[in-house]
């Protein structure tokens, strides 16, 4: 049960999220039965309402097996937590144009403001309303598990909680947003947590490298089924149990930049080969539904300016393809939690071995080949 995103669903959100002062009358429970692509909207994300359907499908499960993911948006840009969250941690002096989530503020002239134009109690106000979004979405996972407990499936019943990325909220100098960059640990650290009182009664911490990839092998390590040979990822049952030192290496990659403004405070809108922004990369399939798609044309050159990055545990190196050469910074996350100082031409031998595990990965499925440093995609006919 996923969001629908074809043009005409677009345009109808659009059209909705452009009167505001409706929308109080729309998102109840009739104005959702009329308008649904409104339960879609990044401006309308109350985590109670995807608790209920969780709760609900678990109910229809009865005693049969189940297999829920649900996906929380509430700490989602634009953050916009419902009433009551977005008060709890906020300023009551507050009277900026970020009160209710974080838009684009468009001034007089029809210019956006960038991130130079944020003030410190804007900062404070953002991360005000992300906190929020995540004391939100605490409260309606919590009540799922009362649910689970109520009904008698806890015991049998493994929950796990995650996150797709972080977040980055005017840390130092790494702006605000998601994946447009590597530096810092914000956008890649992200919550892990596995519940399954049958086998796990005591918190463990486990404090070192776990990836995405992870959770497929561990799953299937839970229930005693055989994880396949072609599993990229790790059982973390090894660390949990008996505390073992995995010595795994995570990986992580852009995905799509939607936007090529070069702003001389966005380090990584100028370290980076520039194409067209989201308006100019996709289009309309008429074939297919008006389905919104990536146009062809770009797709082999967006994969090769993406940015892509490795951490060992001690070290992380951020590889960041430009036209005419590839930048690369490096950094001790032992003696330089923060990311503040690139090392890189200072340990050219710790650089070139995270430089060969890294190019390892990249080409570990034979999708990708490295061409003078180039992680160019593999022509396929």
């Amino acid at each position: 049960d996923t969001p629908y995103f074809n043009f005409n669903y677009v345009i109808e959100q659009a059209i909705l999220e452009n009167h505001p002062f409706i929308l109080p009358v729309l998102t109840c429970e009739a104005g959702l039965y009329l308008f649904p692509v409104l339960r879609d909207s990044a401006y309308f994300c109350p985590p109670a309402l995807v608790k209920n359907r969780i709760v609900k499908a678990l109910h229809e499960a009865g005693n049969r097996p189940f297999f829920l993911v649900t996906f929380f948006s509430s700490t989602h840009f634009p953050y916009a937590p419902p009433y009551p969250y977005y008060k709890l941690f906020r300023s009551p002096h507050y009277k900026g144009p970020y009160k209710y989530y974080k838009q684009r503020v468009i001034s007089l002239d029809n210019k956006a403001s960038g991130d130079d134009s944020v003030s410190r109690d804007d900062i404070d106000q953002i991360r005000s309303l992300y906190d929020a979004g995540i004391r939100a979405m605490d409260d309606s996972v919590g009540e799922v598990l009362d649910y689970l407990k109520q009904s008698g499936k806890e015991n049998n019943t493994i929950v796990i909680v995650l996150s797709d990325h972080g977040e980055n909220l005017y840390e130092h100098h790494f702006g605000m947003g998601h994946g447009e960059h590597f530096r810092g640990s914000a956008a890649v650290k992200i919550p892990f947590i596995i519940h399954f009182p049958k086998m796990f009664q005591e918190k463990t911490e486990i404090n070192q490298i776990v990836r995405h990839v992870d959770v497929m092998p561990t799953v299937l390590d839970i229930l005693g089924i055989p994880i396949p040979e072609i599993c990229e990822g790790k059982s973390l049952l090894p660390a949990i149990i008996h505390g073992k030192d995995l010595n795994l290496k995570a990986y992580g990659e852009t995905g799509i930049w939607f936007d090529n403004v070069v702003r001389d405070d966005l380090f990584f809108q100028k370290q980076r080969i520039l194409y067209p922004d989201i308006t100019n990369l996709s289009e309309i399939d008429f074939h297919f539904d008006n389905q919104i798609v990536l146009s062809d044309e770009y797709r082999d050159l967006i994969n090769l300016a993406k940015h892509r990055y490795m951490i060992d545990g001690r070290y992380k190196i951020i590889y960041m393809p430009l036209s005419n050469r590839i930048d690369y910074e490096l950094y001790d996350l032992l003696k330089d939690p923060q990311e503040l100082e690139n090392i890189a031409s200072l340990r050219p031998d710790v650089l070139n071995r995270m430089k060969r595990h890294l190019f390892q990965w990249i080409t570990r499925n034979g999708e990708s080949a490295i061409i003078n440093e180039y992680a160019f995609p593999v022509l396929r006919y």
